[in-house]
């Protein structure tokens, strides 16, 4: 686990069986640092307050995910079946939750996404978004209005609060921070009414604009460029990988 750096280019690593957490002021801020203590008991201390467990409490969470949590696919999965929660990513973050599963929702929030996510997204209660910047292409120009308690997971320090100010701020590695709330919190039940509504949405969406077919193929490991950014938001509609495919769309100025 990097404690600070960027995802890319970690700066500095620690084994993730010995970690314990600093606290710093304003927010509720929390970096690992190596101390003898089980991630599990970090994580406990970060989100447990005095009216609670923020994430274990929350009734409508959402999920909110990008590229710097490429390596945590299979965590981010587990963690919302484990909740319930629907999942968005980031534009750079697309690929990092399977877009066949009935929790996801899209990619981009606020005025960057469709009608019904943004319905969806107005009746959460707690967001926890995990490797990602909140940045203006992915929230429609910051067109996206979090719920109180936001909560932040990055690996980058510098992202916090440079955006939209979380009530929880935690530095570490998606990988383990995700595997760690998904590991301390129990299993609840499907709710087929929010996934009903997502695939409705879904629908209605395609029979606006029909999909291209490039989903059809394999994309394997490969760079997708597109000649301007209005071309780039069309593609992200028209792609659908599995998980950790390695699916990067860039914008080529010609």
């Amino acid at each position: 686990i990097s404690e600070h750096g960027a995802p890319e280019t970690p700066a500095e690593l620690v084994n993730h069986r010995c970690l314990s957490y600093g606290h710093t002021t304003s927010m509720q801020r929390w970096h690992l640092t190596e101390n003898g203590q089980p991630i599990s008991v970090v994580i406990a201390s970060c989100l447990s307050s005095n009216n609670g467990d923020v994430l274990r409490d929350a009734r409508r969470p959402l999920l909110y995910a990008g590229y710097g949590a490429r390596g945590a696919c299979e965590q981010l999965v587990q963690l919302a079946e484990r909740l319930g929660a629907p999942v968005a990513t980031t534009i750079q973050g697309k690929g990092v939750f399977p877009e066949s599963h009935p929790l996801f929702l899209w990619n981009g929030l606020g005025r960057m996404a469709p009608p019904f996510v943004r319905e969806v997204e107005r009746s959460r209660d707690v967001v926890l978004a995990v490797g990602c910047r909140f940045s203006e292409v992915g929230t429609g120009s910051w067109g996206f209005t979090p719920p109180r308690k936001l909560l932040h997971a990055d690996i980058n320090r510098d992202v916090f609060d440079r955006n939209f100010s979380a009530a929880v701020a935690v530095e570490g590695d998606a990988r383990a921070v995700l595997a760690a709330l998904a590991e301390r919190l129990e299993p609840r039940s499907r709710d087929d009414a929010l996934e009903r509504a997502i695939a409705a949405g879904h629908a209605a969406v395609h029979v606006e604009e029909p999909r291209a077919g490039l989903d059809l193929f394999p994309l394997g490991d490969r760079v997708i460029t597109v000649d301007q950014d209005g071309l780039r938001i069309w593609g992200l509609d028209r792609v659908v990988p599995e998980p950790e495919t390695g699916l990067e769309i860039q914008t080529a100025v010609l």
